[in-house]
Formats: C-alpha cells, sequence, structure tokens
C-alpha cells in the first residue's frame, strides 16, 4: 500500500496497520540501559547516577516503578525517595494543571498512515474547518509529504514545524516517535496543536507561541481569524505606516527568533525543520545561517515563490542559500521525489514564480 492509497476516516473504521519503522539504534540503547538500571541489583550508588537519566528520558510509570525501587533500596525516609517523590507529585500535578484547559475530545477525526493511527479532535470549528476544505471526501492532503515524513522520522529525531497551523504534520512526526518542536504565532491555533497531539499521545513536543525570521525581537499581528493563508503582515515591504500598531486594541505582540539562535544550546541540531510562512521562507531561512553551514539538518521548505517578493526577497535567493556542494535539492511531489541539479532548481522555481507552491528538500551530502 502507498500513502497515495491511505485515507482519512471518520468513525471507528480503519485501514490495515504497516509495519512501523524501527527506532534508530542511539534511542534503542538509552531505552535498554534504563531498562537495565530498573531491573539491577539493589546498588544505591547505581540508582543515584541513573537517577537524572530516568527523569530525562522516562515516561511517569518509569519515574514511579525508580521511586519505589530506590524507596526498597534506600529506605523509605531516605532524602532521595524523599525528593522524587516530590518530583513525581509535581509532574502529575502540572499534568492535571494542564488538562483542566483542555476542553475533553468529544468527536476524532481518524487519519491512517505507515506509522499507525494518527488522531485529530473533530469537534472544534478550526480543525474542521481543515479537514473540510483540504481533505473533502477523505482525501489525504498532500500525501507525498506525508509519506516523507513517515519514512523520514523515528524516535532519536527532532522535527520542528515551523508555521505548524492546527498540527497535522507534527502529529503525525509525533506518532512516529520524534521529539516534536512547532512554532505557530496565530495564538488560537496553538491550543488546537496542544489538543491534537494530547490525543495522541505525544509527550516530547513542544508547542511554542512564536515566529521564526531573521532577526531576534517583536513583530505586530492582527487579530485576526486564525487560518489558511496568515502572514507575518508586519514585515512585509511597504511604503505606508504600520496598520496595526503595537498595544492597540487589534493587535497582538509575537516573539520572533532567527532558528541559529533558538538552536544554539542544543547537544544536537534538529534532524528535519519544515517550513510553510506563505512567503516568508527566505526570511526564515537567512535566520539560520549557522544550521546551514553546520550542513547536519534537512530542511523541507514549502516555497511560495509568488509571495517571497512581499517581503523584500527574491525567489532566486534560496539557490544561494544552500551551497551545491554541500546540498542535494530534491523536489517533493504527491507522485514521488526528484533530485534536482541547480539548472532544473531555478528553472521549477521560474515555472511556478505564479502559481502553486512547491516543495523543496535540501538535504546535507
Amino acid at each position: 500500500m502507498t500513502m497515495a492509497d491511505t485515507h482519512a476516516l471518520r468513525g471507528e473504521q480503519t485501514l490495515p496497520r504497516l509495519r512501523r519503522p524501527e527506532p534508530r539504534r542511539p534511542l534503542r540503547m538509552e531505552r535498554e540501559q534504563i531498562a537495565d538500571l530498573l531491573q539491577a541489583p539493589g546498588d544505591p550508588r547505581a540508582l543515584l547516577e541513573g537517577l537524572k537519566r530516568i527523569f530525562a528520558r522516562g515516561d511517569q510509570e518509569v519515574i514511579r516503578t525508580w521511586c519505589e525501587r530506590c524507596a526498597i533500596v534506600l529506605g523509605t525516609d531516605h532524602r532521595i525517595v524523599n525528593l522524587i517523590r516530590n518530583l513525581t507529585y509535581r509532574l502529575d500535578s502540572g499534568e492535571r494543571q494542564r488538562e483542566q484547559f483542555r476542553p475533553p475530545v468529544r468527536d476524532v477525526y481518524k487519519l491512517d498512515t505507515l506509522v499507525g493511527t494518527v488522531y485529530y479532535a473533530n469537534d472544534d470549528a478550526l480543525n474542521r474547518q481543515f479537514f473540510d476544505v483540504l481533505m473533502p471526501d477523505g482525501k489525504l492532503h498532500e500525501p507525498g509529504l506525508v509519506d516523507y515524513l513517515c519514512r523520514s522520522l523515528s524516535e532519536a529525531d527532532i522535527f520542528v514545524d515551523i508555521g505548524a497551523h492546527t498540527g497535522y504534520l507534527a502529529c503525525i512526526a509525533g506518532v512516529a516517535g520524534a521529539t516534536v518542536i512547532t512554532m505557530e504565532f496565530q495564538q488560537p491555533l496553538n491550543r488546537v496543536i496542544e489538543r491534537n497531539l494530547v490525543l495522541n499521545g505525544v509527550r516530547r513536543a513542544n508547542v511554542l507561541e512564536i515566529a521564526a525570521s531573521d532577526r531576534d525581537g517583536m513583530t505586530v499581528v492582527p487579530k485576526y481569524n486564525a487560518g489558511f493563508g496568515s502572514k507575518l503582515y508586519d514585515e512585509q515591504e511597504r511604503g505606508n505606516a504600520r496598520p496595526f500598531p503595537p498595544f492597540g486594541p487589534n493587535s497582538q505582540l509575537v516573539p520572533m527568533i532567527r532558528l541559529d539562535t533558538l538552536f544554539a544550546d542544543l547537544e544536537s541540531p534538529p534532524t528535519l525543520i519544515k517550513i510553510d510562512a506563505e512567503g516568508f521562507e527566505l526570511r526564515i531561512l537567512r535566520g539560520a545561517a549557522r544550521l546551514i553551514a553546520a550542513a547536519k539538518t534537512t530542511f523541507l521548505v514549502e516555497y511560495h515563490c509568488k509571495h517571497v517578493g512581499q517581503f523584500g526577497t527574491e525567489s532566486a535567493e534560496i539557490d544561494t542559500l544552500f551551497p551545491p556542494e554541500s546540498w542535494q535539492v530534491i523536489h517533493l511531489r504527491d507522485q514521488g521525489m526528484s533530485e534536482l541539479d541547480r539548472t532544473g532548481l531555478r528553472a521549477l522555481i521560474a515555472d511556478h514564480s505564479g502559481d502553486d507552491n512547491i516543495h523543496l528538500i535540501f538535504r546535507p551530502r
């Protein structure tokens, strides 16, 4: 079965589930090490050395098991045992507090993919708008892109979704096992993203109400209804004054950050960064100069050729941002993928200067 054969489903009907990709070896090793720690003989030193790893990687069930083991080995009144109990209580309490602000899900939209069934809350207007407009009659939205994510991501990966909308792709990446970071500046959509991620049991996720850019600072967006095609209007090139000044009653301040700043302190850079920014893509990529120079992160760009000029950039610039000696360019379509040389890339951009968007993958060689 190919992704083109899958369908979005309502109700209880499901399609046959396909084999999920195996987790990559580094994370499997860490899981095995945690399992060994939980089953190891009662060595107080080993218990204390494993404490940081357990809290960093273990879910709450693992942490409770660890607490019980420490209580047996160290004694129920040991200070370490009391510390673990306190931290576990705070994690449980924090989860209950967050649940208070998440309306219960009353209707579910199901999507069968190569990595399993993905669920979306279908009881709010924003999710329903997405499915009704982009997935009418169960037609899969962007099947080539979905297929690529399912085949590329596993539990050792970090997926960054810039312009996440309702979390359609972020949930697929999370179900594939990846750590998920979403960047969405439309305030109402972030609550939807959180609900969808929780519905799929994706715990290694961070939902950031922030915009990626080529500068660090603030921008202003109007308090329009959240939806398709929203832009960072205040960043557009124009000769007149701001239509929505900061601190106005119809204005929303949004933090902006360069990707180089955001990920400067990570031990490992993101595995895959997807960008869908309605023409702001080049400004975002300018703010990722160090990540691009390091050539360790794959960039998946939905390129809005006809909109990039609104932000003072030229569509051909994307060719110069990724040096050909370090980067492979792939054209991703619903029918499959094809590698492009730089002449082919420039021709493709010229052919799409006034119509549909194109999906481009820039992969380190």
